[in-house]
Parts: structure tokens; C-alpha cells; sequence
């Protein structure tokens, strides 16, 4: 083996992708002294999106002040280069950091916040990570920061959350209009979920970002009468388009009054990273992520990979942290492997401390495994 690339989703809770990069070229200097490997951090739109956009491209790192789901103050970043900035909702709304869980009260301001100081800094182009939030608003906080303006049935103003999305009455996008009119906004998404109903933001994420089962209820109701404005307001239907519901609704936000586009987190990076002109003389692809299961070919960083591996007939290995029994059905003519870093059966907080050592071995017996058969085809 001459010439691999190895490019990674990160293992959740465990290792990053940048730890996995370090990991394999380790593993492959003590194995095939002399294969040159290329190594990507990637993500599709979760947490640390822009962190990895920032350390592929150059640009400027930008610290703005905002707030998070909750309402408290913090120093939130995202990134600049060639006019386009590159941000996450994670920045502002990430969930693990979430303090008062609550989709009820759990707002998007903070997201609005970030993209309105990138267009005063003379962004035309915005892209930004839909994964990981705590919010389930349909995305009015960000519309909010931006200037829209929703009014009550006593024509009060105010900025809605999720228990409130069914006091609004009218929509003033004025000043959203006048400031975002110019501007290009692509949503990296690897959801398909609808706005509403049984596959919607609300039934899907809403227990998990800590609402309560009569929350549900309370929430989809909300949503729906928000919507419901929305079309008396003359806008488009976009509740049923792909990806709507994600990020509590921003994605539909972002669809409705922005005229954003939604796409696969791991195609806007893939295509960001100029990754196919890379391709020429590599044998082999290593690609992953934590878990493997029948999802892992819906819009996520290996699919992506094996998409483009695909085109040019090289050969994909995954490497996992875990793996489903159907995950084997994803084997066959571009996904020749599925490895997992997993060596014995353990609880997830007693793996952790082990989580690199294990990488390390894993793909150091995969190439061993590459080095046999290179050395039975010779014979």
C-alpha cells in the first residue's frame, strides 16, 4: 500500500477526528513505513463543524457576543474566509451544554445573533451545521435576532419559544428582509425529518432535548398554529421539504424566510475540501464513525465517502467504534470491510479511558490484515 486517506466522521464521547487522523498515521508508520497518508477532519454539520472547516481552509477565526438556549450570555465563534463564514447552531444551542433542558423555553436566539454579526462583517455566504440542538422553537429566537418581529393578539411584541409559538398572530419581517435579503445561507443537514407529525422536530427530538410527553403534545401543537401563520402570511409551504424539521425547526426557518438551501453536511465539507483531486494513486479509503447501523448510508460522512469512492473505483475500509448486525449489509462492491475498535463487551464509561489504544490496534491489525493479502497475491 502506497498512498491512503483517511477521513473520519469522530467518535462521539470518545475520540475526535483529529484524534483519529493522528491514531492512523501512527498505526501506519509502524505498518507500511512508507504509504503516504492523507488525512481530512470532517464533520457533517454536528458539533465542532466550524472548528473543522477553520482548520482545513484559511480565513479568520470571529468571536461575537450571544447567548445561549437559555438566555445566558456567552463569546460564541464561527469563521470567515473569502467572504463566507462557516458556523454551527452547536456554537450557541448545543445540547450537552445545555443547562435548564427544556424545549419549552430553549431558544435560537443566540444562532440569529452569529449570523447577523457575519452579514454586518460583509458576508455574502453563510454555512452553517444544523446538529446538536437543545431547541425546539422552529427556529423564531434566530428570526428574532435577525429583526423579524412577532406580535400577540394584543399586538405586543415579542420573542417566541416553544410554549409560546401559539401566541403569534402576525409576522413583520421588514427588517429580516432588508438585512438577509443578499445573502446566501446552505444548511448542512443529515436529517430528513419534516417539520410536524410522527417524523417531525417535535416527536422525533422533542423527549431527548427534555420535554415531557404532555410537552409533546403541548409543542406540536404550538408548531403546527406557527406554521399555520405562516401560510396566511402568503409564504411557501415548506414543512414537508427534507430536513425542515431539524434543529427544532431552524431548518424550516432557514427554508421559509431565508431561502436557504438544505444539503448533506458531508457533501457541502467534501466539496469545501476540494477532497476529489486528492483521489488520484490512493488505494484505500478509511472511513468511520462511532456506530454503524442501518442509518449510516442517510446522509452521513460515510455514505458521502463511499459515494465519491464509488466514481472513482477505490476501495472504502470502515473503521467503527460499534456496528448493528445489519450494518454487514452495507458491505459489498465500494464498502469491501466493517471493523470495530471494540475488543470485549464493556459499558460505555468504562470504555472511554481505552478508546485511543484500541483505535490504534484496530487499524494496525486492519493493515496487517491489507499486508497479508498484498503478500498472498504476490505468491
Amino acid at each position: 500500500m502506497k498512498k491512503c486517506i483517511i477521513i473520519s466522521d469522530s467518535f462521539k464521547g470518545t475520540l475526535s477526528t483529529f484524534e483519529i487522523i493522528d491514531l492512523f498515521k501512527k498505526a501506519t508508520k509502524d505498518i507500511f513505513p512508507s504509504c503516504k497518508v492523507i488525512g481530512f477532519p470532517v464533520a457533517d454539520g454536528g458539533e465542532k463543524t466550524m472548528e473543522t472547516f477553520a482548520s482545513c481552509i484559511k480565513g479568520e477565526k470571529i468571536f461575537v457576543e450571544s447567548v445561549d438556549s437559555n438566555y445566558n450570555k456567552l463569546n460564541a465563534s464561527y469563521f470567515i474566509s473569502n467572504n463566507v463564514a462557516y458556523m454551527d447552531v452547536a456554537t450557541c444551542i448545543y445540547l450537552a451544554t445545555t443547562k435548564i433542558k427544556n424545549p419549552m423555553i430553549t431558544t435560537s436566539y443566540g444562532v440569529g445573533l452569529m449570523i447577523k454579526d457575519a452579514i454586518k462583517k460583509g458576508c455574502k455566504k453563510i454555512i452553517i451545521g444544523l446538529g446538536g440542538s437543545s431547541t425546539n422553537d422552529a427556529g423564531v429566537g434566530m428570526l428574532g435576532a435577525l429583526g423579524a418581529k412577532f406580535y400577540n393578539i394584543e399586538n405586543q411584541e415579542f420573542i417566541p419559544a416553544g410554549k409560546t409559538l401559539n401566541q403569534i398572530v402576525s409576522i413583520d419581517l421588514k427588517e429580516l428582509d432588508k438585512l438577509c435579503s443578499n445573502v446566501e445561507i446552505i444548511g448542512m443537514c443529515d436529517v430528513t425529518n419534516p417539520l410536524l407529525k410522527e417524523n417531525g422536530a417535535t416527536k422525533v427530538y422533542g423527549k431527548q432535548k427534555g420535554a415531557t410527553d404532555d410537552e409533546l403534545i403541548i409543542l406540536e401543537k404550538n408548531m403546527e398554529h406557527f406554521h399555520n401563520v405562516v401560510l396566511r402570511h402568503g409564504y411557501n409551504d415548506c414543512s414537508l421539504i427534507k430536513g425542515a424539521g431539524a434543529a427544532g425547526g431552524i431548518g424550516y426557518a432557514l427554508l421559509t424566510f431565508l431561502n436557504a438551501k438544505l444539503e448533506k453536511g458531508i457533501k457541502v465539507m467534501l466539496e469545501t475540501l476540494n477532497f476529489e483531486k486528492y483521489l488520484k494513486d490512493v488505494d484505500v479509503i478509511f472511513t468511520g464513525e462511532g456506530s454503524v447501523d442501518k442509518q449510516t448510508l442517510n446522509g452521513k460522512v460515510v455514505e458521502g465517502i463511499k459515494e465519491i469512492a464509488s466514481i472513482h473505483n477505490i476501495p472504502v475500509v470502515v473503521i467503527a467504534g460499534g456496528a448493528s448486525l445489519e450494518s454487514e449489509e452495507l458491505v459489498g462492491e465500494d464498502i469491501k470491510a466493517i471493523i470495530t475498535t471494540t475488543r470485549k463487551p464493556m459499558e460505555f464509561e468504562s470504555l472511554k479511558p481505552y478508546s485511543k489504544e484500541f483505535y490504534l490496534l484496530t487499524v494496525k491489525n486492519t493493515l496487517r490484515l491489507i499486508k497479508l493479502g498484498m503478500n498472498i497475491k504476490k505468491n
